[in-house]
């Protein structure tokens, strides 16, 4: 069956509460800072202020989502310095410190000026609002939900977690365009189709 797709192009109503993946923070990033962005990075960006527009409460994200977008830039910088000398990231880091701490330092205001627009942003950072009827923790609910997903789902681990905080938060809107979200039943993804 999979989610319900809403597309960014199109969407008329709102969800009331969305769950904001990195991929369309980076989007949206993408979209402020660039003299033509893409169609996908000027949707994320238009969808983002819209729905803050008719509900300043609606847009939220995760502490996970910002530091997957933050740690975007850098890993970035690090494929590229990796692959030049025929390495992997973890290979680098062991073998080439210099050339790990030189990537790290060019990459570091990139995610910087990420992290400066994402403050600018009208969203939520926060845990979800756990309507929880048991002593758990968020956090234990949290990896208890991502053992079920990927037992279930073929998804990277990160969108795993991405999708059981916004389901614990009671939000079944996520906003990404990420594609392996398509396939999980019971929540609404707004991508661009």
């Amino acid at each position: 069956m999979g989610a319900v797709l809403h597309d960014l192009a199109s969407v008329m109503t709102l969800p009331s509460s969305v769950y904001l993946d990195a991929s369309i923070l980076l989007a949206a990033f993408r979209a402020a800072a660039k003299p033509a962005p893409s169609p996908a990075e000027a949707l994320s960006r238009t969808f983002i202020l819209n729905v803050a527009r008719a509900d300043p409460e609606a847009p939220w994200t995760s502490l996970l989502a910002v530091e997957e977008a933050c740690w975007n830039p850098v890993k970035e910088e690090m494929v590229r310095t990796a692959s030049h000398r025929g390495a992997s990231i973890s290979k680098l880091k062991a073998h080439d410190r210099r050339a790990y701490r030189a990537a790290y330092r060019r990459a570091r205001p990139n995610a910087d000026q990420l992290m400066q627009f994402l403050k600018g942003l009208p969203i939520h950072v926060r845990q979800p609002r756990c309507p929880m009827r048991s002593a758990d923790s968020p956090g234990r609910a949290v990896c208890y939900l991502v053992r079920r997903l990927v037992h279930v789902y073929y998804l990277e681990m990160a969108d795993c977690f991405h999708i059981a905080i916004a389901k614990l938060d009671g939000t079944d809107a996520i906003a990404t365009l990420d594609k392996g979200f398509r396939d999980v039943d019971g929540i609404e993804v707004y991508t661009c189709i």
